[in-house]
């Protein structure tokens, strides 16, 4: 099945056929319809970074702790600091709680475990 259109059959209605092309209307609003997408865009990539970032920060915070609890302090990377309170416990158990922090964010961790 196939259609077929006559030569001389203009394309739209109210459209002569000699008159081709955009009216500056038309140019105006595809014009303002894509700089609204583009924007979405652009602001969902800025988001997409942001929680990169956070992930990235949030998986240092947990390796740094983690190495604090197994009694093997690192070099913090620049910009991190570590306080650590261990707190005793009934006969045989400690406390402990090492907070890490990357610039005005803080990852407390706890562990309770025997003194050693």
């Amino acid at each position: 099945m196939s259609t077929t259109t006559r030569p001389d059959e203009a394309a739209l209605p109210g459209k002569k056929q000699h008159e081709k092309g955009f009216t500056l209307p038309e140019l105006l609003v595809s014009l303002c319809i894509l700089m609204i997408l583009l924007q979405g865009v652009w602001q969902w990539g800025l988001l997409f970074q942001r929680t990169n970032e956070r992930i990235q920060q949030n998986q240092q915070a947990v390796l740094i702790a983690q190495c604090y609890f197994a009694n093997l302090p690192q070099e913090l990377p620049a910009g991190w600091s570590v306080t650590v309170e261990r707190k005793e416990k009934e006969t045989k158990l400690e406390q402990q709680l090492v907070v890490v922090s990357y610039q005005e964010q803080q990852w407390p961790f706890y562990y309770i475990g025997e003194r050693r």
